[in-house]
């Protein structure tokens, strides 16, 4: 650690922050978050099994979800049933919805199990 100015107390150097970001796996948490395009592929190759333990071995990648779904209660599952049919449901449709943010909440917390 260096020592900074008058005001800095001490400045973690870039390099040793990102080390410790790449080694926690955090720049992975970071870039997944921002990237929503690229989520599910890095969640499963370098997250998963970081914080929920290694899967069965030759798991097909469509197979993956099927390998943590028990970790949610039955009530949580039952509402990501739900979920999963109303977008697929809306996928087929085709339509693109232009949301109000009260009814965007609206139908969010439809599906939001507390």
């Amino acid at each position: 650690m260096e020592k900074g100015g008058k005001d800095d107390r001490f400045i973690l150097r870039l390099s040793a922050y990102m080390r410790e970001s790449w080694a926690t796996g955090r720049f992975w948490m970071s870039y997944a978050a921002r990237t929503s395009w690229s989520f599910v592929v890095i969640y499963w190759k370098y997250l998963d099994e970081r914080f929920f333990n290694k899967r069965a071995e030759g798991t097909p990648t469509k197979e993956l979800w099927k390998a943590r779904v028990q970790l949610l209660t039955d009530d949580k599952q039952e509402a990501m049933e739900v979920l999963v049919k109303t977008k697929v449901e809306e996928s087929k449709e085709g339509i693109l919805i232009n949301w109000e943010a009260e009814k965007a909440r609206q139908h969010l917390s439809s599906f939001l199990v507390t």
